[in-house]
């Protein structure tokens, strides 16, 4: 089995551009989430915003990939996931790449 991706986690100055362009790609928002005051606040896409609503991240989904979105001071990749058939040597593959790995990033 090829590594298949299933979640990439980017940061962006500009939440609602990104989610324009993702929604035009088919991957459709499935849940916002953020704060009001202090209080946790998860939100649908069919749900209005509260004021004072600080968005932490969102996610859109397309089949089985999901990509969040979350506010941040440049465009940069946070983190992805992928399914692999066997972790340890994708694991080394990624070393000798010269990847970092941190060890409880490794779930299988």
């Amino acid at each position: 089995m090829c590594p298949s991706l299933f979640h990439l986690h980017f940061n962006t100055p500009n939440v609602s551009e990104a989610a324009t362009r993702l929604c035009e790609a088919r991957l459709t928002l499935q849940r916002r989430f953020g704060s009001v005051r202090g209080e946790g606040t998860p939100l649908t896409p069919e749900e209005d915003t509260p004021d004072d609503f600080r968005l932490k991240l969102q996610v859109h989904q397309h089949g089985a990939v999901n990509i969040t979105l979350a506010p941040g001071q440049r465009p940069h990749f946070d983190h992805l996931g992928l399914a692999v058939s066997n972790l340890e040597d994708t694991i080394d593959r990624v070393k000798d790449h010269g990847w970092s790995v941190r060890p409880n990033d490794a779930h299988s």
